[in-house]
């Protein structure tokens, strides 16, 4: 067999060695493609979860509610308290006044008459009776005398 009669790899396989005769051993791994040669991970924000992929643009964006770091395979699921959009590389703090569920892709703000004590919550609570709650400093304060409270916002 003379060098001539070797022929391209091609692209979606990794063909890195001498004397392969079989590329279908040799298919790009989930997470990377390959140009024939050379191994590139998914960028930040991107997966793969199949073998073979031949460009970047054979990576998938990440779907809100999940990040997906480098050369992922599989996206990862925010958790309770922390949000991720779409194209996600990390996950995010829910921020004051807010609550984030787990696989959220959006803040939501936290509903009047109920409050969302800190940051990095993933629930909410009705205010307390013979209380209201203030937003955004998300504080619950006594009714003042000849006043009843219901746990309503506009109690005042």
């Amino acid at each position: 067999m003379a060098p001539g009669d070797c022929v391209d790899c091609g692209v979606g396989y990794l063909c890195n060695r001498e004397g392969i005769t079989d590329k279908e051993r040799f298919k790009c791994p989930e997470g990377h493609h390959c140009d024939g040669t050379a191994m590139t991970a998914c960028v930040a924000g991107t997966f793969r979860r199949a073998t073979g992929g031949a460009a970047a643009s054979d990576c998938t964006q990440c779907p809100a509610g999940y990040y997906c770091p480098e050369a992922t395979v599989e996206p990862i699921p925010c958790v309770g308290g922390k949000f991720c959009v779409a194209g996600s590389t990390a996950e995010v703090d829910c921020g004051v006044w807010n609550f984030c569920h787990e696989k959220s892709g959006v803040q939501t703000p936290c509903p009047d008459a109920y409050q969302c004590p800190t940051a990095l919550v993933d629930i909410y609570s009705k205010c307390d009776n013979h209380y209201y709650c203030t937003s955004p400093e998300d504080v619950q304060l006594p009714c003042p005398p000849g006043k009843i409270g219901t746990g309503n916002l506009n109690n005042k």
